[in-house]
């Protein structure tokens, strides 16, 4: 199995187009909707947190519902996540693709990129 090391912040420049590519805007505004009756609330950093995690997993169902508009995007994140070449993963095998895309979006630097997001479309 392929290691991923964690994320730094030349992985902006990879994940910017695949938040554009998904309307993750579309996604704060659901959580957001969600939890629309504190949205005048000031919210303290636990509750920012607690919504960064809920909009990184909305973005990993629509990922995983709308693959084929980031593929090539996810795909190359992955691959310079885990220092190889798009090419090996797109050949990996069914379960240890979902895993690699699962541990991106349980990183906490990943669910720190989306907790920031959202505070600066707020």
């Amino acid at each position: 199995m392929l290691e991923m090391r964690e994320l730094n912040g030349q992985d902006t420049f990879l994940m910017l187009p695949i938040v554009a590519k998904l309307g993750i805007a579309d996604v704060i505004k659901y959580v957001e909707g969600e939890r629309g009756k504190r949205a005048d609330e000031e919210l303290s950093n636990e509750e920012i947190e607690e919504l960064g995690i809920d909009i990184a997993a909305k973005a990993l169902e629509i990922v995983l519902v709308d693959i084929d508009k980031v593929r090539k995007d996810i795909n190359k994140l992955l691959a310079s996540l885990c220092e190889t070449t798009q090419k090996e993963i797109e050949n990996l095998g069914f379960t240890e693709y979902n895993m690699l895309i699962i541990k991106l979006f349980t990183q906490e630097e990943f669910k720190a990129f989306f907790k920031h997001l959202y505070s600066s479309l707020k």
